[in-house]
């Protein structure tokens, strides 16, 4: 397994597993950020972009004083996008540029929940935590699943590192007020994000696990 709260769960029911550590530690440095710019990332799924990149086009259409870098995988992707990302000088939109390089020019990171969320905080940068799902999901998730977060980062310390702002709060009042907590709060931030990487790092974890694999034992 390559997150620790997944010995426990496995053991309650008999079952041995090993961790030794999450490989993400391995692939991503925290690293130095020079830009002011705030790092979009809608997610990859058509649904996500639709859903969120309007949101993202009225903060930018909000705070043209600011610069922002929205950062998709695919071309294929632009023709999700709503219009008013393109209607918006203050935004660049980056496809052949890798995420580290994307970091490295913004301050602050407003992403789509997913692994992404993990590779941001192993980087180093603050990040606010968007989703919508369809009213079918939250509602299993909300009635049926006992989730206190729903990112990988407050996941790993249980405590809410990056603010989670899902379904009615994923709008632009409260992503806007929360830009601006973050930016106070960016010290402590800076804290707990060293405490998710102490907690997930270990020794040779990819060598370990290749072993593992290929040799069937400890």
């Amino acid at each position: 397994v390559i997150f620790p709260w997944e010995v426990g769960f496995y053991k309650k029911h008999n079952i041995d597993v090993i961790y030794y550590g999450n490989p993400f530690t391995e692939k991503y440095e925290e690293i130095d950020r020079e830009g002011e710019s705030i790092l979009f990332l809608p997610g990859s799924r058509k649904q996500e972009i639709k859903v969120l990149t309007p949101i993202m086009g009225n903060i930018a259409k909000n705070n043209l004083d600011k610069k922002y870098l929205l950062k998709i995988s695919q071309e294929e992707h632009l023709k999700w996008i709503d219009k008013t990302i393109f209607e918006c000088k203050n935004v660049k939109i980056e496809i052949a540029s890798s995420l580290i390089n994307c970091v490295k020019k913004c301050k602050l990171a407003i992403a789509a929940s997913g692994t992404v969320t993990l590779e941001l905080a192993l980087l180093g940068i603050p990040t606010i935590v968007i989703y919508k799902a369809s009213w079918i999901n939250a509602f299993i998730v909300k009635h049926f699943l006992n989730i206190g977060f729903v990112s990988l980062p407050n996941l790993t310390l249980n405590k809410e590192v990056f603010p989670e702002l899902l379904q009615e709060r994923c709008n632009v009042t409260e992503i806007e007020k929360w830009i601006k907590k973050v930016d106070k709060n960016k010290d402590e931030i800076a804290k707990d994000i060293q405490r998710i990487r102490e907690t997930l790092s270990g020794k040779n974890i990819i060598e370990n696990y290749a072993s593992f694999i290929v040799k069937g034992e400890k």
